[in-house]
């Protein structure tokens, strides 16, 4: 599970949950983009070295248009308001999660729709390095 949180201030209702929101889902997005790249990386290592190329390519291609999804789809486990301060700002408290597992779900699901069977992807071992990468803080 990725969790991220970030506190949101403004004179608005409205815009400090947006602030909050925002900064968190920024949050989010890095940290996923960390674990791929480093699963990406580590699931190469394992390649011999004429399918290093194209299964890079074709994980890289897959991980971005899933990761767009996933991300839209991250869910506010907390969020909470402070009420106006003496200068008459709200903050409000958000921490958003992404769950691991639903997104390796929608890769390999990703995956398998490819039209592209010249790349055979080990989706038991991606699994584990994504996880790993995840658990790691990576």
């Amino acid at each position: 599970v990725l969790r991220a949180w970030a506190v949101g201030i403004s004179d608005s209702e409205m815009t400090a949950k947006k602030k909050a929101v925002v900064s968190a889902s920024s949050q989010l997005a890095q940290m996923l983009n960390s674990a791929v790249t480093t699963t990406i990386d580590d699931y190469c290592v394992s390649l011999s070295e004429g399918e290093v190329a194209k299964s890079k390519e074709f994980l890289s291609q897959k991980t971005s248009l899933v990761s767009e999804q996933v991300l839209k789809g991250a869910r506010p486990i907390f969020d909470q308001w402070e009420p106006k301060d003496a200068q008459g700002m709200y903050r409000n408290y958000v921490v958003l999660e992404l769950s691991g597992e639903a997104y390796i779900k929608k890769l390999i699901e990703a995956m398998s729709e490819s039209k592209d069977n010249s790349v055979k992807i080990d989706e038991k071992l991606l699994n584990e390095l994504f996880m790993k990468a995840i658990n790691s803080g990576k």
